[in-house]
């Protein structure tokens, strides 16, 4: 925003708490595909972590573009259209695609 950097995230688990590769991955034991069931990851995702961290030191991400390397899930896409990141650019795309509509909308 304004050419600057508000705040960064990351994929992993949350502050302080052990992340899957020390753990093991329990979508990986139950084999469930990648993209879905990802209530049950106890990961966080990078926008996640990213309004997450704006929160914590009052930064307003309002009109805001957020870089990502691949298009949001769902879940993502509906914190961004909240957080009213004007918006989204990305290196890379998913199969799923229901977040399109959500940001067209927006």
């Amino acid at each position: 925003k304004g050419k600057h950097i508000l705040t960064t995230g990351y994929n992993g688990a949350p502050s302080g708490l052990k992340d899957c590769l020390e753990l093991g991955c329990l979508r990986d034991e139950l084999a469930i595909p990648s993209g879905t069931r990802q209530e049950i990851c106890r990961g966080i995702h990078a926008e996640q972590n990213v309004i997450i961290q704006a929160a914590l030191h009052g930064t307003s991400l309002e009109g805001s573009t957020i870089y990502c390397t691949h298009t949001p899930c769902v879940l993502c896409a509906k914190m961004l259209v909240n957080a009213r990141i004007r918006r989204f650019v990305s290196f890379g795309r998913y199969d799923d695609d229901a977040f399109v509509d959500m940001f067209e909308e927006a």
